[in-house]
């Protein structure tokens, strides 16, 4: 009997819950260990973009509410928040992908920006709650270098994810 690793959603689901760990363990551990920089790349919006375009709302869905909570535990920010916002992201994804444009590296590319602002918005509420620091010191020191970082290092997974799809979808 021979295994086939195309016909196993076992393997795919590993394969990108794999990769999913491995960015937020780079993200939230390995990069700031270099010390760099003070800011902490946050690849996770581009994981989830990459799962709504290359898979559906099931994986896109279910990582992202997985591993949400998992940055949110890492980063000590709020549990409730950070997990529903890459959810609401994920259904998001997949409903422009499915209903206004097609599915090219622009569109992903446009989306995953668009999530990267929001999520730099919203980070920015809690640090702004504390009255001895203005918002243009947060946005200046922390919001736009995070963001630009996360940008850039957003760019290589495109490649990984297509490469994981094609290796183990069933319809080679």
């Amino acid at each position: 009997m021979r295994l086939v690793i195309r016909g196993k959603p076992i393997i795919k689901s590993a394969a990108y819950g794999i990769l999913c760990l491995g960015l937020l363990l780079f993200s939230c551990s390995f990069f700031p260990a270099l010390r760099i920089t003070d800011s902490i790349p946050h690849l996770l919006c581009a994981a989830v973009s990459l799962l709504a375009y290359f898979e559906d709302i099931k994986f896109a869905s279910f990582f992202a509410a997985i591993f949400g909570i998992t940055e949110s535990i890492m980063l000590g920010t709020n549990t409730l928040t950070v997990p529903l916002f890459y959810t609401v992201y994920a259904f998001v994804c997949v409903w422009l992908f499915e209903s206004f444009f097609v599915k090219n590296y622009l569109a992903w590319l446009c989306y995953m920006l668009g999530g990267l602002v929001v999520y730099s918005v919203l980070s920015l509420f809690g640090p702004v709650a504390n009255w001895n620091i203005t918002a243009a010191d947060i946005l200046l020191d922390t919001t736009v270098p995070t963001f630009i970082l996360s940008a850039v290092l957003s760019l290589p997974l495109y490649p990984i994810f297509k490469f994981i799809k094609k290796k183990t979808d069933k319809d080679r």
